[in-house]
């Protein structure tokens, strides 16, 4: 793809197979976007186009083709994305307030907050575990946004990741007894 007026913000996955684009929404190249998005164009009128707001795109990383796509609202700036990424039709963003924003890609809505500020999400098993404290990991259900568990560990998480099937959970405890 060619952006010619300025290239996004990337982050892929950890998997490396699809990567999300990211344009502050008062960007030349998200102005340009929502000219052929109809549907992002009604969005933003509805929502207000404020200072501070995302234009999000999740690509394939292989072939190029969008997967989905969101508008991420900031309260005017008062946040700012730390980091983002995707698996299956979850967005996640880890913002600088130390919350996780769980969108559905299908919608572009908005579906969860938790706080936490580290997040692995299993789009088989439609979880999510956030770090919340340090060393305590929280499972949520992300059909319902409940919390259906929790993992406690003695130290700091460094790496957690679930399986490419989705069926094991591997976490690596800064004391790497785990």
């Amino acid at each position: 793809r060619y952006y010619p007026f300025e290239g996004p913000r990337y982050r892929f996955s950890r998997s490396g197979e699809t990567v999300v684009l990211y344009w502050s929404l008062s960007s030349k190249t998200a102005k340009e976007a929502l000219k052929t998005r109809p549907e992002l164009a009604d969005r933003v009128r509805a929502l207000g186009e404020k200072t501070g707001d995302y234009l999000v795109e999740v690509v394939d990383a292989a072939n190029g083709r969008m997967l989905g796509q969101a508008l991420i609202e900031t309260g005017e700036g008062s946040f700012a994305i730390e980091h983002v990424f995707a698996d299956g039709d979850w967005l996640t963003v880890i913002d600088s307030e130390n919350r996780v924003l769980v969108y559905s890609l299908k919608s572009g809505e908005l579906r969860w907050r938790f706080f936490g500020e580290y997040a692995v999400v299993n789009s088989q098993q439609n979880i999510a575990i956030v770090e919340n404290i340090p060393g305590q990991l929280a499972i949520y259900d992300l059909n319902t946004g409940q919390k259906t568990g929790e993992i406690a560990f003695a130290n700091d998480i460094v790496y957690s990741s679930f399986s490419e099937d989705g069926t094991r959970f591997f976490v690596l405890s800064a004391d790497q007894k785990y």
